[in-house]
């Protein structure tokens, strides 16, 4: 083998061995760093600048060093693949600056777009808890006192009304299940109206009970601040059995029982409207009697009320 020989198998082993290199930096996957961090531009002048050298030397080896015009003029001769091979390293430059340049684009894009997301998603909760905290819930009497509904923290129920909103996702589509979730304690509600207790004290009282437990659930459900009364009406009565029990309650007549029914009912139209939500349809109509009910005068539970002044210490709703 020729030296010549040689130096051109050599030369095919480093461009070999470098382009190995450069797959196995994954220098062809690059990034939005810097271009002078980049292993492709960096081959792109290093490949050109070996090339050059090592053809030349094949080409020059023979020939002795002359500096004067018949010298250059040779060395233009003979160096013309050297040169040529040079010479590949502008485009390959520009190439690889072109590609990173749309890399570097392509992460300021979405870059952009991630800020915008995520100032819309800032902005959209901050004006929706806004508009929670603002809303015009209605008050009813809880064991005399005056209280009205509100939200008993409005992040929570921003989290549970947009599940799918975050600074990632610009999907602010509201969740009708929210409001939903309640669609059964109305017909629940509605089916206690339709069918009023016995005159019985204990069935009335049952049936007062069952209806305080109703509302208490949709309040907790629509996430509403807990009521936070110490002291609670009371009730002393006697069974069937003849055992004395005791019924206590947040309500001291059925005035104040519509007023709960109609905040609430109040509470749920004015929130769909807020998260801009269809109302049901179905549901609106099979419990349209207990938004009238809230309002008429009709009384259903006759000869029942509690004085104000009946009350009890830190107790839970119900019959004991």
């Amino acid at each position: 083998m020729t030296l010549n020989s040689g130096i051109f198998a050599f030369f095919l082993l480093y461009l070999v061995l470098h382009i190995l290199y450069l797959f196995k930096v994954k220098a062809f996957k690059m990034n939005a760093e810097p271009l002078t961090h980049q292993q492709l531009f960096k081959a792109a002048i290093i490949i050109p600048i070996v090339s050059f050298l090592m053809i030349g030397f094949i080409c020059w080896r023979e020939y002795d060093l002359k500096l004067d015009a018949d010298g250059f003029n040779k060395f233009i001769e003979i160096s013309k693949l050297p040169l040529g091979l040079l010479s590949l390293s502008i485009p390959f430059g520009v190439v690889v600056n072109n590609i990173h340049r749309t890399i570097q684009t392509d992460k300021q894009i979405k870059e952009a777009e991630r800020k915008n997301k995520a100032d819309g998603f800032y902005s959209h909760r901050k004006n929706t808890i806004e508009m929670f905290e603002s809303l015009p819930f209605k008050s009813f009497q809880v064991a005399g006192e005056k209280y009205t509904l509100e939200f008993d923290n409005c992040y929570s129920t921003y989290r549970y009304s947009y599940p799918m909103a975050s600074t990632s996702c610009g999907e602010f589509i509201a969740d009708e299940n929210f409001v939903r979730r309640v669609d059964n304690l109305w017909i629940a509600l509605k089916e206690k109206l339709e069918n009023p207790p016995t005159r019985s004290a204990e069935s009335t009282l049952k049936y007062i009970a069952s209806i305080e437990n109703i509302l208490d659930n949709m309040h907790r459900i629509l996430l509403f601040k807990p009521i936070e009364i110490k002291k609670l009406l009371l009730v002393n009565f006697s069974n069937e059995e003849g055992f004395t029990k005791r019924f206590v309650t947040k309500f001291s007549c059925e005035d104040d029982i519509k007023m709960a029914i109609n905040a609430y009912w109040n509470a749920c139209m004015i929130i769909t409207q807020a998260l801009e939500l269809d109302i049901n349809e179905g549901i609106m109509i099979q419990s349209i009697a207990v938004e009238h009910y809230s309002l008429n005068s009709e009384k259903i539970l006759r000869n029942w009320g509690v004085s104000v002044n009946d009350k009890i210490n830190h107790a839970i709703p119900g019959i004991y």
